[in-house]
Protein backbone atom coordinates (compact mmCIF):
# COMPACT_ATOMS: atom_id res chain seq x y z
CA UNK A 1 0.00 0.00 0.00
CA UNK A 2 7.96 -0.66 2.09
CA UNK A 3 4.71 0.02 0.90
CA UNK A 4 1.10 1.15 2.87
CA UNK A 5 -0.70 -2.04 1.91
CA UNK A 6 -4.15 -1.79 3.91
CA UNK A 7 -5.26 1.15 1.90
CA UNK A 8 -3.38 -0.45 -1.12
CA UNK A 9 -5.53 -3.83 -0.85
CA UNK A 10 -8.68 -2.02 0.34
CA UNK A 11 -9.06 -0.95 -3.30
CA UNK A 12 -10.00 -4.59 -4.06
CA UNK A 13 -13.62 -3.38 -4.07
CA UNK A 14 -13.22 -1.58 -7.36
CA UNK A 15 -16.63 -2.74 -8.56
CA UNK A 16 -17.60 -1.62 -12.01
CA UNK A 17 -19.72 -4.56 -13.05
CA UNK A 18 -21.00 -2.94 -16.23
CA UNK A 19 -23.69 -4.73 -18.15
CA UNK A 20 -26.02 -2.17 -19.84
CA UNK A 21 -29.41 -3.76 -19.99
CA UNK A 22 -30.90 -1.73 -22.85
CA UNK A 23 -29.28 -3.91 -25.49
CA UNK A 24 -30.24 -7.18 -23.87
CA UNK A 25 -33.87 -6.99 -24.95
CA UNK A 26 -32.70 -6.95 -28.55
CA UNK A 27 -30.48 -9.99 -28.11
CA UNK A 28 -31.91 -13.24 -29.40
CA UNK A 29 -29.99 -15.48 -27.09
CA UNK A 30 -32.16 -16.14 -24.06
CA UNK A 31 -29.34 -17.73 -22.10
CA UNK A 32 -27.19 -14.57 -22.32
CA UNK A 33 -30.16 -12.46 -21.28
CA UNK A 34 -30.99 -14.80 -18.37
CA UNK A 35 -27.44 -14.87 -16.95
CA UNK A 36 -27.02 -11.09 -17.33
CA UNK A 37 -30.26 -10.33 -15.51
CA UNK A 38 -29.36 -12.75 -12.71
CA UNK A 39 -25.96 -11.12 -12.22
CA UNK A 40 -27.36 -7.61 -12.34
CA UNK A 41 -30.12 -8.47 -9.88
CA UNK A 42 -27.59 -9.95 -7.41
CA UNK A 43 -25.35 -6.93 -7.79
CA UNK A 44 -28.16 -4.41 -7.26
CA UNK A 45 -29.09 -6.19 -4.00
CA UNK A 46 -25.50 -6.43 -2.77
CA UNK A 47 -25.88 -10.22 -2.80
CA UNK A 48 -22.70 -11.43 -4.46
CA UNK A 49 -20.77 -14.65 -3.92
CA UNK A 50 -17.40 -14.29 -5.73
CA UNK A 51 -17.11 -17.99 -6.64
CA UNK A 52 -20.69 -18.26 -7.90
CA UNK A 53 -20.40 -14.95 -9.75
CA UNK A 54 -17.20 -16.13 -11.46
CA UNK A 55 -18.99 -19.27 -12.63
CA UNK A 56 -21.82 -17.20 -14.16
CA UNK A 57 -19.58 -14.59 -15.82
CA UNK A 58 -17.37 -17.31 -17.34
CA UNK A 59 -20.46 -18.82 -18.97
CA UNK A 60 -21.55 -15.38 -20.12
CA UNK A 61 -18.10 -14.72 -21.59
CA UNK A 62 -18.09 -17.79 -23.84
CA UNK A 63 -21.72 -17.35 -24.89
CA UNK A 64 -21.17 -13.67 -25.73
CA UNK A 65 -17.91 -14.36 -27.56
CA UNK A 66 -19.60 -16.99 -29.71
CA UNK A 67 -22.51 -14.65 -30.44
CA UNK A 68 -20.11 -11.70 -30.99
CA UNK A 69 -22.03 -9.71 -28.39
CA UNK A 70 -19.57 -7.03 -27.26
CA UNK A 71 -21.38 -5.74 -24.16
CA UNK A 72 -21.72 -9.18 -22.61
CA UNK A 73 -18.15 -10.15 -23.52
CA UNK A 74 -16.42 -7.01 -22.21
CA UNK A 75 -18.53 -7.01 -19.04
CA UNK A 76 -17.66 -10.66 -18.37
CA UNK A 77 -13.93 -10.07 -18.97
CA UNK A 78 -13.96 -7.11 -16.60
CA UNK A 79 -15.72 -9.00 -13.82
CA UNK A 80 -13.39 -12.00 -14.25
CA UNK A 81 -10.37 -9.68 -13.95
CA UNK A 82 -11.84 -8.03 -10.85
CA UNK A 83 -12.60 -11.35 -9.11
CA UNK A 84 -9.20 -12.86 -9.96
CA UNK A 85 -7.55 -9.76 -8.53
CA UNK A 86 -9.79 -9.85 -5.46
CA UNK A 87 -8.76 -13.47 -4.76
CA UNK A 88 -5.04 -12.85 -5.42
CA UNK A 89 -4.81 -14.72 -8.75
CA UNK A 90 -2.73 -11.99 -10.37
CA UNK A 91 -1.54 -13.98 -13.39
CA UNK A 92 -5.16 -14.72 -14.40
CA UNK A 93 -6.16 -11.11 -13.66
CA UNK A 94 -3.36 -9.77 -15.89
CA UNK A 95 -4.38 -12.11 -18.73
CA UNK A 96 -7.98 -10.87 -18.56
CA UNK A 97 -6.91 -7.23 -18.28
CA UNK A 98 -4.73 -7.63 -21.38
CA UNK A 99 -7.62 -9.19 -23.29
CA UNK A 100 -10.00 -6.48 -22.09
CA UNK A 101 -7.64 -3.70 -23.19
CA UNK A 102 -7.34 -5.23 -26.66
CA UNK A 103 -11.12 -5.53 -26.99
CA UNK A 104 -11.99 -2.05 -25.71
CA UNK A 105 -9.29 -0.37 -27.83
CA UNK A 106 -10.59 -2.16 -30.93
CA UNK A 107 -14.10 -0.90 -30.17
CA UNK A 108 -12.98 2.58 -29.10
CA UNK A 109 -14.71 2.12 -25.73
CA UNK A 110 -12.91 4.69 -23.57
CA UNK A 111 -15.22 4.13 -20.58
CA UNK A 112 -14.39 0.46 -20.15
CA UNK A 113 -10.76 0.95 -21.17
CA UNK A 114 -10.39 3.46 -18.33
CA UNK A 115 -11.93 0.97 -15.90
CA UNK A 116 -9.65 -1.88 -17.01
CA UNK A 117 -6.69 0.44 -16.40
CA UNK A 118 -7.93 1.26 -12.90
CA UNK A 119 -8.06 -2.45 -12.00
CA UNK A 120 -4.67 -2.94 -13.69
CA UNK A 121 -3.21 -0.16 -11.57
CA UNK A 122 -4.31 -1.98 -8.39
CA UNK A 123 -2.70 -5.22 -9.61
CA UNK A 124 0.56 -3.38 -10.30
CA UNK A 125 0.55 -1.98 -6.77
CA UNK A 126 0.10 -5.47 -5.34
CA UNK A 127 3.06 -6.67 -7.45
CA UNK A 128 5.19 -3.74 -6.18
CA UNK A 129 5.42 -1.96 -9.55
CA UNK A 130 4.87 1.51 -8.07
CA UNK A 131 6.33 3.50 -10.97
CA UNK A 132 4.25 1.61 -13.56
CA UNK A 133 1.13 1.97 -11.39
CA UNK A 134 1.63 5.74 -11.24
CA UNK A 135 1.97 5.94 -15.04
CA UNK A 136 -1.08 3.72 -15.66
CA UNK A 137 -3.22 5.95 -13.43
CA UNK A 138 -2.23 8.91 -15.62
CA UNK A 139 -3.27 6.91 -18.69
CA UNK A 140 -6.61 6.14 -17.04
CA UNK A 141 -7.13 9.86 -16.47
CA UNK A 142 -6.27 10.53 -20.10
CA UNK A 143 -8.80 8.04 -21.42
CA UNK A 144 -11.45 9.27 -18.99
CA UNK A 145 -11.13 12.73 -20.55
CA UNK A 146 -12.47 11.19 -23.78
CA UNK A 147 -15.54 9.64 -22.13
CA UNK A 148 -18.68 11.38 -23.42
CA UNK A 149 -21.21 10.11 -20.86
CA UNK A 150 -21.21 12.47 -17.85
CA UNK A 151 -22.42 9.71 -15.55
CA UNK A 152 -19.72 7.24 -16.61
CA UNK A 153 -17.07 9.94 -16.40
CA UNK A 154 -18.27 10.88 -12.90
CA UNK A 155 -17.96 7.28 -11.68
CA UNK A 156 -14.48 6.96 -13.18
CA UNK A 157 -13.48 10.23 -11.50
CA UNK A 158 -14.42 8.83 -8.09
CA UNK A 159 -12.08 5.84 -8.42
CA UNK A 160 -9.33 7.98 -9.93
CA UNK A 161 -9.45 10.37 -6.96
CA UNK A 162 -9.24 7.47 -4.51
CA UNK A 163 -6.31 5.97 -6.42
CA UNK A 164 -4.49 9.32 -6.40
CA UNK A 165 -4.91 9.45 -2.62
CA UNK A 166 -3.64 5.88 -2.21
CA UNK A 167 -0.48 6.72 -4.17
CA UNK A 168 0.14 9.67 -1.85
CA UNK A 169 -0.24 7.32 1.12
CA UNK A 170 2.50 5.11 -0.29
CA UNK A 171 4.85 8.11 -0.45
CA UNK A 172 4.63 8.27 3.38
CA UNK A 173 4.96 12.03 3.52
CA UNK A 174 3.24 13.43 6.65
CA UNK A 175 2.57 16.70 4.82
CA UNK A 176 0.27 14.81 2.42
CA UNK A 177 -2.24 13.75 5.09
CA UNK A 178 -4.67 16.63 4.56
CA UNK A 179 -4.39 16.25 0.78
CA UNK A 180 -5.19 12.54 1.06
CA UNK A 181 -8.30 13.18 3.14
CA UNK A 182 -9.33 16.01 0.82
CA UNK A 183 -9.13 13.74 -2.25
CA UNK A 184 -11.16 11.02 -0.55
CA UNK A 185 -13.73 13.55 0.60
CA UNK A 186 -14.06 14.73 -2.99
CA UNK A 187 -14.58 11.13 -4.13
CA UNK A 188 -17.34 10.63 -1.55
CA UNK A 189 -19.03 13.93 -2.47
CA UNK A 190 -19.01 12.96 -6.15
CA UNK A 191 -20.52 9.54 -5.38
CA UNK A 192 -23.59 11.28 -3.92
CA UNK A 193 -24.16 12.98 -7.29
CA UNK A 194 -24.66 9.68 -9.16
CA UNK A 195 -28.25 9.40 -10.33
CA UNK A 196 -30.51 7.25 -8.16
CA UNK A 197 -31.44 5.08 -11.13
CA UNK A 198 -27.83 3.97 -11.60
CA UNK A 199 -27.34 0.53 -10.04
CA UNK A 200 -23.67 1.37 -9.38
CA UNK A 201 -24.57 4.16 -6.97
CA UNK A 202 -24.82 2.12 -3.74
CA UNK A 203 -21.57 0.26 -4.31
CA UNK A 204 -19.70 3.39 -5.33
CA UNK A 205 -20.91 5.33 -2.28
CA UNK A 206 -19.87 2.46 0.00
CA UNK A 207 -16.48 2.18 -1.68
CA UNK A 208 -15.70 5.89 -1.33
CA UNK A 209 -17.07 6.01 2.24
CA UNK A 210 -15.00 3.05 3.42
CA UNK A 211 -11.89 4.37 1.70
CA UNK A 212 -12.31 7.76 3.40
CA UNK A 213 -13.13 6.27 6.82
CA UNK A 214 -10.15 3.89 6.72
CA UNK A 215 -7.84 6.84 6.06
CA UNK A 216 -9.35 8.86 8.91
CA UNK A 217 -8.90 5.91 11.28
CA UNK A 218 -5.33 5.35 10.12
CA UNK A 219 -4.42 8.99 10.71
CA UNK A 220 -5.97 8.93 14.19
CA UNK A 221 -9.03 11.08 13.42
CA UNK A 222 -11.26 8.87 15.55
CA UNK A 223 -14.31 11.14 16.01
CA UNK A 224 -14.68 11.79 12.27
CA UNK A 225 -14.14 8.12 11.49
CA UNK A 226 -16.91 7.09 13.91
CA UNK A 227 -19.35 9.55 12.27
CA UNK A 228 -18.72 8.14 8.81
CA UNK A 229 -18.82 4.56 10.17
CA UNK A 230 -22.42 5.14 11.28
CA UNK A 231 -23.31 6.13 7.69
CA UNK A 232 -21.58 3.00 6.35
CA UNK A 233 -23.65 0.79 8.68
CA UNK A 234 -26.84 2.41 7.35
CA UNK A 235 -25.87 1.63 3.75
CA UNK A 236 -24.85 -1.95 4.58
CA UNK A 237 -28.27 -2.61 6.08
CA UNK A 238 -29.72 -2.36 2.55
CA UNK A 239 -26.65 -3.53 0.63
CA UNK A 240 -25.14 -6.46 2.60
CA UNK A 241 -22.28 -7.25 0.23
CA UNK A 242 -19.69 -9.54 1.89
CA UNK A 243 -16.67 -7.61 0.61
CA UNK A 244 -17.93 -4.30 2.00
CA UNK A 245 -19.02 -5.99 5.24
CA UNK A 246 -15.55 -7.46 5.80
CA UNK A 247 -13.94 -4.10 5.13
CA UNK A 248 -16.33 -2.31 7.49
CA UNK A 249 -15.35 -4.71 10.31
CA UNK A 250 -11.66 -4.06 9.62
CA UNK A 251 -12.24 -0.30 9.73
CA UNK A 252 -14.13 -0.63 13.04
CA UNK A 253 -11.11 -2.49 14.40
CA UNK A 254 -8.82 0.28 13.13
CA UNK A 255 -10.97 2.91 14.85
CA UNK A 256 -10.90 1.05 18.19
CA UNK A 257 -7.16 0.51 17.87
CA UNK A 258 -6.65 4.25 17.26
CA UNK A 259 -8.89 4.93 20.28
CA UNK A 260 -6.66 2.66 22.44
CA UNK A 261 -9.32 -0.05 22.82
CA UNK A 262 -7.37 -3.16 21.71
CA UNK A 263 -9.93 -5.62 23.18
CA UNK A 264 -12.73 -4.20 21.01
CA UNK A 265 -10.37 -4.04 18.04
CA UNK A 266 -9.61 -7.77 18.35
CA UNK A 267 -13.35 -8.50 18.41
CA UNK A 268 -13.96 -6.70 15.11
CA UNK A 269 -10.84 -8.13 13.46
CA UNK A 270 -11.87 -11.65 14.48
CA UNK A 271 -15.32 -11.23 12.90
CA UNK A 272 -13.69 -9.96 9.71
CA UNK A 273 -11.26 -12.90 9.70
CA UNK A 274 -14.08 -15.44 9.97
CA UNK A 275 -15.89 -13.88 7.00
CA UNK A 276 -12.67 -13.68 4.97
CA UNK A 277 -11.98 -17.38 5.59
CA UNK A 278 -15.51 -18.22 4.50
CA UNK A 279 -14.89 -16.40 1.20
CA UNK A 280 -11.39 -17.91 0.79
CA UNK A 281 -9.97 -14.40 0.74
CA UNK A 282 -6.33 -15.03 1.64
CA UNK A 283 -5.31 -11.41 1.17
CA UNK A 284 -7.76 -10.14 3.74
CA UNK A 285 -6.76 -12.91 6.15
CA UNK A 286 -3.07 -12.03 6.19
CA UNK A 287 -3.91 -8.35 6.46
CA UNK A 288 -6.17 -9.04 9.46
CA UNK A 289 -3.72 -11.39 11.22
CA UNK A 290 -1.11 -8.62 11.43
CA UNK A 291 -3.68 -6.30 13.03
CA UNK A 292 -4.81 -8.94 15.53
CA UNK A 293 -1.19 -9.65 16.45
CA UNK A 294 -0.53 -5.95 17.06
CA UNK A 295 -3.69 -5.60 19.18
CA UNK A 296 -2.74 -8.56 21.39
CA UNK A 297 0.73 -7.07 21.80
CA UNK A 298 -0.92 -3.87 23.07
CA UNK A 299 -2.87 -5.99 25.55
CA UNK A 300 0.45 -7.58 26.67
CA UNK A 301 -0.84 -11.00 25.61
CA UNK A 302 2.38 -11.94 23.84
CA UNK A 303 1.49 -15.61 23.44
CA UNK A 304 -1.50 -14.82 21.22
CA UNK A 305 0.39 -11.99 19.53
CA UNK A 306 3.12 -14.47 18.53
CA UNK A 307 0.54 -17.03 17.38
CA UNK A 308 -1.13 -14.61 14.97
CA UNK A 309 2.25 -13.25 13.87
CA UNK A 310 3.21 -16.81 12.81
CA UNK A 311 -0.06 -17.19 10.89
CA UNK A 312 0.63 -13.91 9.16
CA UNK A 313 4.18 -14.92 8.21
CA UNK A 314 2.95 -18.24 6.84
CA UNK A 315 0.47 -16.46 4.56
CA UNK A 316 2.93 -13.78 3.45
CA UNK A 317 5.37 -16.47 2.28
CA UNK A 318 2.69 -18.08 0.10
CA UNK A 319 1.62 -14.65 -1.22
CA UNK A 320 5.22 -13.79 -2.11
CA UNK A 321 5.35 -16.97 -4.20
CA UNK A 322 2.19 -15.89 -6.04
CA UNK A 323 3.67 -12.44 -6.67
CA UNK A 324 6.87 -13.89 -8.13
CA UNK A 325 4.84 -16.18 -10.36
CA UNK A 326 2.64 -13.31 -11.57
CA UNK A 327 5.28 -10.60 -11.87
CA UNK A 328 6.32 -11.41 -15.45
CA UNK A 329 8.04 -8.14 -16.34
CA UNK A 330 7.91 -8.82 -20.09
CA UNK A 331 4.15 -9.41 -20.02
CA UNK A 332 3.58 -6.33 -17.87
CA UNK A 333 5.70 -4.24 -20.26
CA UNK A 334 3.62 -5.47 -23.19
CA UNK A 335 0.41 -4.36 -21.46
CA UNK A 336 2.00 -1.00 -20.63
CA UNK A 337 2.97 -0.47 -24.27
CA UNK A 338 -0.61 -1.13 -25.39
CA UNK A 339 -1.95 1.84 -23.42
CA UNK A 340 1.07 4.15 -23.27
CA UNK A 341 0.66 7.59 -24.84
CA UNK A 342 4.44 7.87 -25.21
CA UNK A 343 6.10 7.09 -28.54
CA UNK A 344 8.49 4.14 -28.50
CA UNK A 345 11.94 4.45 -30.02
CA UNK A 346 13.06 2.32 -32.98
CA UNK A 347 15.55 -0.53 -32.50
CA UNK A 348 18.38 1.49 -34.11
CA UNK A 349 17.70 4.47 -31.85
CA UNK A 350 17.51 2.15 -28.85
CA UNK A 351 20.92 0.60 -29.65
CA UNK A 352 22.40 4.08 -30.09
CA UNK A 353 21.00 5.22 -26.72
CA UNK A 354 22.37 2.12 -24.98
CA UNK A 355 25.80 2.67 -26.56
CA UNK A 356 25.78 6.36 -25.59
CA UNK A 357 24.82 5.64 -21.97
CA UNK A 358 27.50 2.93 -21.71
CA UNK A 359 30.15 5.33 -23.08
CA UNK A 360 29.16 8.04 -20.58
CA UNK A 361 29.34 5.57 -17.70
CA UNK A 362 32.84 4.44 -18.76
CA UNK A 363 34.08 8.04 -18.95
CA UNK A 364 32.66 8.80 -15.48
CA UNK A 365 34.27 5.66 -14.02
CA UNK A 366 37.63 6.60 -15.58
CA UNK A 367 37.59 10.07 -14.03
CA UNK A 368 36.48 8.71 -10.65
CA UNK A 369 39.40 6.26 -10.74
CA UNK A 370 41.86 9.06 -11.50
CA UNK A 371 40.50 11.22 -8.69
CA UNK A 372 40.68 8.34 -6.22
CA UNK A 373 44.23 7.45 -7.30
CA UNK A 374 45.37 11.07 -6.96
CA UNK A 375 43.78 11.41 -3.52
CA UNK A 376 45.36 8.18 -2.33
CA UNK A 377 48.82 9.30 -3.35
CA UNK A 378 48.55 12.75 -1.80
CA UNK A 379 47.37 11.67 1.64
CA UNK A 380 50.05 11.13 4.31
CA UNK A 381 49.68 9.91 7.89
CA UNK A 382 50.06 12.59 10.56
CA UNK A 383 53.39 12.89 12.30
CA UNK A 384 53.76 12.10 15.98
CA UNK A 385 54.09 15.77 16.74
CA UNK A 386 50.63 16.36 15.27
CA UNK A 387 48.97 13.85 17.58
CA UNK A 388 47.97 15.06 21.03
CA UNK A 389 48.18 12.68 23.98
CA UNK A 390 45.62 13.01 26.78
CA UNK A 391 46.46 12.46 30.41
CA UNK A 392 44.46 9.76 32.29
CA UNK A 393 42.27 12.42 33.93
CA UNK A 394 41.59 14.03 30.55
CA UNK A 395 40.69 10.66 29.03
CA UNK A 396 38.19 10.00 31.84
CA UNK A 397 36.67 13.46 31.43
CA UNK A 398 36.37 12.97 27.65
CA UNK A 399 34.60 9.62 28.13
CA UNK A 400 32.11 11.18 30.54
CA UNK A 401 31.43 14.05 28.10
CA UNK A 402 30.97 11.59 25.24
CA UNK A 403 28.53 9.47 27.25
CA UNK A 404 26.55 12.58 28.25
CA UNK A 405 26.45 13.88 24.69
CA UNK A 406 25.39 10.49 23.31
CA UNK A 407 22.55 10.25 25.85
CA UNK A 408 21.34 13.72 24.90
CA UNK A 409 21.58 12.87 21.20
CA UNK A 410 19.52 9.72 21.68
CA UNK A 411 16.79 11.74 23.38
CA UNK A 412 16.79 14.18 20.47
CA UNK A 413 16.54 11.28 18.00
CA UNK A 414 13.48 9.91 19.79
CA UNK A 415 11.76 13.29 19.52
CA UNK A 416 12.75 13.68 15.84
CA UNK A 417 11.36 10.24 14.93
CA UNK A 418 7.96 11.35 16.24
CA UNK A 419 8.02 14.76 14.59
CA UNK A 420 10.05 14.51 11.36
CA UNK A 421 11.17 11.06 10.21
CA UNK A 422 13.39 12.42 7.41
CA UNK A 423 15.26 14.69 9.83
CA UNK A 424 15.61 11.68 12.16
CA UNK A 425 17.42 9.64 9.48
CA UNK A 426 19.87 12.51 8.88
CA UNK A 427 20.62 13.09 12.58
CA UNK A 428 20.86 9.36 13.25
CA UNK A 429 23.82 9.09 10.87
CA UNK A 430 25.57 11.84 12.83
CA UNK A 431 25.11 10.02 16.13
CA UNK A 432 25.86 6.56 14.67
CA UNK A 433 28.16 7.34 11.71
CA UNK A 434 29.14 3.70 11.01
CA UNK A 435 25.66 2.17 11.26
CA UNK A 436 24.63 2.47 7.59
CA UNK A 437 28.06 1.51 6.30
CA UNK A 438 28.35 -1.55 8.56
CA UNK A 439 24.94 -2.94 7.62
CA UNK A 440 25.47 -2.28 3.90
CA UNK A 441 28.86 -4.05 3.93
CA UNK A 442 27.82 -7.06 6.02
CA UNK A 443 24.37 -7.49 4.46
CA UNK A 444 24.44 -6.26 0.83
CA UNK A 445 20.91 -7.58 0.24
CA UNK A 446 19.51 -4.76 2.39
CA UNK A 447 18.32 -1.67 0.53
CA UNK A 448 18.22 1.88 1.91
CA UNK A 449 14.59 1.48 3.06
CA UNK A 450 15.55 -1.67 5.00
CA UNK A 451 18.45 0.13 6.72
CA UNK A 452 16.23 3.11 7.54
CA UNK A 453 13.81 0.65 9.15
CA UNK A 454 16.70 -0.86 11.13
CA UNK A 455 17.59 2.56 12.56
CA UNK A 456 14.16 2.71 14.19
CA UNK A 457 14.56 -0.81 15.56
CA UNK A 458 17.95 0.18 17.01
CA UNK A 459 16.17 2.96 18.88
CA UNK A 460 14.02 0.21 20.49
CA UNK A 461 10.79 1.43 18.90
CA UNK A 462 8.00 -1.16 18.70
CA UNK A 463 6.32 -2.19 15.44
CA UNK A 464 3.30 0.02 16.15
CA UNK A 465 5.51 3.05 16.76
CA UNK A 466 7.56 2.36 13.64
CA UNK A 467 4.39 2.09 11.52
CA UNK A 468 3.18 5.43 12.92
CA UNK A 469 6.46 7.25 12.31
CA UNK A 470 6.71 5.83 8.77
CA UNK A 471 3.03 6.56 8.10
CA UNK A 472 2.45 2.90 7.19
CA UNK A 473 0.30 0.05 8.45
CA UNK A 474 1.32 -2.33 11.20
CA UNK A 475 1.05 -5.14 8.68
CA UNK A 476 3.46 -3.36 6.33
CA UNK A 477 5.93 -2.81 9.19
CA UNK A 478 5.68 -6.49 10.19
CA UNK A 479 6.32 -7.49 6.58
CA UNK A 480 9.36 -5.21 6.33
CA UNK A 481 10.89 -6.66 9.53
CA UNK A 482 10.23 -10.22 8.36
CA UNK A 483 11.90 -9.58 4.97
CA UNK A 484 14.91 -7.98 6.66
CA UNK A 485 15.34 -11.09 8.84
CA UNK A 486 15.21 -13.27 5.71
CA UNK A 487 17.71 -11.07 3.82
CA UNK A 488 20.12 -11.17 6.77
CA UNK A 489 19.61 -14.97 7.03
CA UNK A 490 18.71 -14.80 10.72
CA UNK A 491 16.51 -17.18 12.68
CA UNK A 492 14.27 -14.69 14.47
CA UNK A 493 13.76 -11.06 15.45
CA UNK A 494 15.74 -11.49 18.67
CA UNK A 495 18.89 -12.11 16.64
CA UNK A 496 18.12 -9.01 14.60
CA UNK A 497 17.77 -6.82 17.68
CA UNK A 498 21.06 -8.17 19.10
CA UNK A 499 22.96 -7.43 15.90
CA UNK A 500 21.56 -3.92 15.61
CA UNK A 501 22.24 -3.09 19.26
CA UNK A 502 25.91 -4.12 18.89
CA UNK A 503 26.62 -1.87 15.90
CA UNK A 504 28.40 1.40 16.81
Amino acid sequence: MGRFKILKTFSLFLVFFIFPMDGYAQDHRKEIDSISKLLLNNYAKGDQNPNLTLKHVTSLYYLSKEAKFYQGQVGAIFEEARIYYFNGHFDSALAKISEGIDLTKAKGDDTMLCRFLLVYQKVLLQLDHLSAATQILKEAERYNEKVTSKEDKLINDIYILSSQADLLILNKNPSDIEKIIQLKNQAYSKSLKISNSNYLKKATILYSLESLTASLAHFGKVAEARNFMAIIDQHLSTFPDDAFTIQSLIIKGMIESAAKNPEKAVGYYTQASIKAQKNNNTYKEYEIYAMISASYAEMKDFEKATSFSKKYKHLIDSIDIVKKKSGDVNFINKINQKVSSKKTVSDNNLYFIIFLVAAIILVILFFLYKIRWKKKNTEYPPSISDVSVDTPSEVKQNQENLQHNTSENVKELVVLAKEDINAFYIEFQKVYPDFYKTLAEKYPELNISDINFCTLMKMNFGIKEISQYNNSTIRAAEARRYRIIKKMELNNQNELYMILSNIN
